[in-house]
């Protein structure tokens, strides 16, 4: 249960790793991949800390069975955020940002706007490449980074919410 979404968690974001340490990556100037590697090295110190990695009566999903409800499901529900996040980020660094009126979430396809049927200018195909979207797209980045971080402190947060084992 909520081992397997942390274990997730930290198989996503070693795939975000590797997408940052690829030289096609063009934040590094805004988010470097030492940042993106310490936010995960965050994570995994969380994950120790909490006893993601014991077994049994020890175990992270064992303790959590003792904690309210509420707790579990706020520990859960955070790091399933955690691992769209991380998602985003990657699919933003595959594929660029996403217009804004087009959802990341195959599940749940927005309706596409009839008002839209003209065919777009050829400049519209190259927006990378103006000065402004090169700007939002490092904002993006960082943005995604903050979120990320935001996350993993939340987690932290919670660590209180987890029994120690007995």
């Amino acid at each position: 249960m909520a081992s397997a979404a942390l274990t997730s968690c930290l198989e996503v974001f070693g795939e975000l790793i590797t997408a940052v340490t690829e030289p096609s990556y063009e934040y590094a100037e805004h988010v470097p991949v030492a940042a993106w590697s310490g936010e995960m090295g965050n994570l995994r110190t969380w994950a120790s800390e909490i006893g993601k990695f014991n077994v049994g009566k020890f175990s992270l999903d064992a303790r959590l069975a003792r904690t309210h409800k509420d707790g579990r499901d706020d520990i859960l529900q955070t790091l399933d955020d955690l691992e769209q996040e991380l998602n985003k980020v990657i699919h933003f660094l595959e594929h660029g940002p996403l217009p804004e009126n087009q959802s990341t979430d195959p599940d749940n396809p927005e309706e596409e706007d009839d008002e839209d049927d003209e065919v777009p200018d050829e400049e519209d195909f190259n927006v990378g490449d103006s000065p402004d979207a090169i700007t939002s797209s490092q904002f993006i980045c960082r943005e995604k980074f903050q979120i990320i971080s935001d996350i993993i402190d939340n987690l932290d947060g919670k660590t209180s919410l987890i029994p120690e084992a007995q």
